[in-house]
């Protein structure tokens, strides 16, 4: 996919109609250029095309294919310890191989059925964002890749609602590094790394916002670090950037 989403540009924007039966993914009728460049829209056409073939998950097969995924991360974690200690046989370790495989291919399927669900939220956020469209739709498969893996089939929510939160992050902190002109001093800027990821994984676990207490002892910063690394996390707008929509308007 990167092959060909690497040679768009500008921001192309998404003309979305919702499915009458699944409102949280959305059917792309056409790709329209707003830009001034001479954008191959036909290549993002064919990528969504494709994404597009694939059949929609119903939530037996996310139940099935998140088994699947578990079972060969289980099976990974017995070659590298019982099989690599002779403690298995050769065939319960080729058995195992073939989990690991299995695994792998429920997670490609799970990763692919669920692909125009980044397209809707990058299309969401292309016209204010200094990202193209293509970068914007990587950044979104990063969030929902680690949704997949973060997926607990056993709490019994629907996929779609849990990988959103996943894939907007992965956006919004794309755009934000896009747009960060202003260098941090490194033990700041490493506390903000560290702050982020305790925020996304705190997020999760809670199912709320975590407090600034619950940040302190995650990250083993003082209650000071945590505000100092919080107040850094802003994103400056680039001088570059268009006023707005209107691309015959100036810029700031």
């Amino acid at each position: 996919m990167r092959s060909q989403l690497e040679r768009l540009a500008g921001s192309e924007v998404l003309e979305i109609e919702r499915r009458h039966d699944d409102t949280d993914y959305p059917t792309v009728k056409r790709v329209t250029s707003h830009t001034h460049m001479d954008v191959p829209t036909d290549l993002l056409d064919i990528y969504l095309s494709d994404i597009g073939s694939v059949d929609l998950l119903t939530a037996d097969e996310e139940v099935e294919l998140a088994r699947r995924i578990e079972a060969g991360r289980e099976a990974e974690e017995h070659i590298a310890v019982e099989c690599k200690n002779g403690t298995y046989d050769e065939a319960t370790c080729a058995g195992l191989e073939d989990a690991v495989v299995d695994g792998q291919r429920a997670f490609d399927r799970f990763v692919r059925a669920n692909l125009r669900l980044v397209v809707k939220e990058a299309a969401k956020v292309a016209r204010r964002s200094p990202l193209g469209l293509d970068e914007l739709i990587q950044e979104g498969n990063l969030g929902l890749i680690r949704a997949v893996e973060k997926f607990d089939w056993r709490r019994g929510f629907k996929f779609s609602t849990y990988a959103i939160w996943w894939i907007r992050q992965s956006l919004q902190r794309g755009t934000a590094d896009k747009e960060r002109v202003i260098r941090l001093p490194t033990g700041v800027h490493q506390n903000l790394l560290r702050v982020r990821a305790a925020q996304s994984r705190l997020d999760a676990e809670l199912g709320r916002p975590p407090c600034l207490d619950e940040l302190s002892n995650a990250t083993r910063l003082t209650e000071h670090q945590v505000r100092q690394a919080l107040s850094a996390d802003f994103a400056v707008t680039s001088l570059d950037k268009p006023i707005s929509d209107d691309h015959d308007a100036g810029e700031l």
